[in-house]
């Protein structure tokens, strides 16, 4: 299932004016394309059912990274990781057996899969790894990217971890 497909699935059991909300915040090809797919979910019957979104529940402050991100959908962690380098995206997938990397590998495109393919990653000292687990998973957070669709801003999970976020 593609990026898209997941995000429209999730969008189509938010409230109207909460799917507006998203869609205004995403680029115009992107929102055409996720239109497209929520009148597809509508014309199908499919039901909007609100189970469907991801949950929202803050993170507690204690709860390592590695459990928020492991915890997360695939297509959370597509949104998250979307404008991040490859080998930033090979670095954390080599991380840990996540419980949705095979999802995640499947709903990138094939050049972006076979750029993060082609990444070997090295080994990170264990304070610049839970740094990265960190900044993900803060911007999976209510007060990061919501799971639901919105974009960061390109490179944001790089740009956080050079400034010693």
């Amino acid at each position: 299932m593609t990026a898209h497909r997941q995000s429209a699935l999730l969008l189509h059991g938010l409230a109207p004016g909460d799917q507006r909300w998203i869609l205004a915040q995403v680029g115009q090809e992107d929102a055409r394309v996720l239109r497209a797919h929520l009148r597809e979910l509508k014309a199908l019957g499919i039901p909007a059912d609100p189970a469907l979104a991801p949950s929202n529940a803050p993170a507690t402050g204690s709860e390592p990274g590695s459990a928020i991100i492991a915890r997360a959908s695939a297509a959370a962690v597509l949104l998250a990781l979307a404008d991040e380098p490859a080998w930033l995206v090979a670095q954390l997938l080599a991380m840990r057996p996540w419980p949705w990397r095979a999802a995640f590998l499947n709903a990138l495109d094939g050049p972006r899969r076979a750029a993060v393919g082609a990444t070997a990653p090295a080994p990170l000292a264990p304070r610049v790894e839970t740094a990265l687990l960190a900044a993900l998973a803060a911007r999976m957070a209510p007060q990061g990217v919501p799971a639901v669709g919105m974009r960061p801003a390109p490179g944001a999970v790089w740009q956080r971890l050079r400034e010693g976020a």
